[in-house]
């Protein structure tokens, strides 16, 4: 099979090396199916899996950040203090904003339509 040919421990590091740690992991689990022992390809495994939930937490806390924004946003634009948001990274849910009195704006009203949309996304992940 030419797939096997590429799917060696030095193109799995590379892929390790060029931030594609989910590629590195996918050949690092084949490899170790004909090779449990080996404490190389032991640890490329664990240093691919721990890269990748590096770059898991990261984009939820970057999607936490956006959602805080908008929050603070909303709350400027209306008058109120934002509702302190709780981390989902942490294993806790982030609260969601006291009930908003409606009011026109365009931009008032594209910040609830983006906020809604992350909080809709959020909720799809978990």
């Amino acid at each position: 099979m030419v797939r096997d040919e590429f799917e060696t421990e030095t193109v799995a590091r590379l892929y390790l090396d060029q931030g594609h740690p989910d590629r590195a992991l996918a050949i690092f689990e084949r490899l170790l199916a004909r090779n449990p022992g080996n404490e190389a390809l032991v640890e490329g495994f664990r240093q691919s899996r721990a890269q990748l939930e590096k770059r898991v937490t990261e984009a939820k806390m970057a999607e936490e950040k956006k959602l805080r924004v908008l929050q603070e946003m909303l709350a400027s634009l209306e008058g109120r203090q934002p509702v302190p948001a709780k981390s989902a990274v942490s294993g806790e849910r982030a609260g969601t904003p006291a009930s908003v009195p409606e009011s026109g704006g365009d931009k008032l009203d594209l910040l609830r339509s983006m906020l809604q949309r992350l909080e809709d996304s959020k909720a799809d992940r978990r």
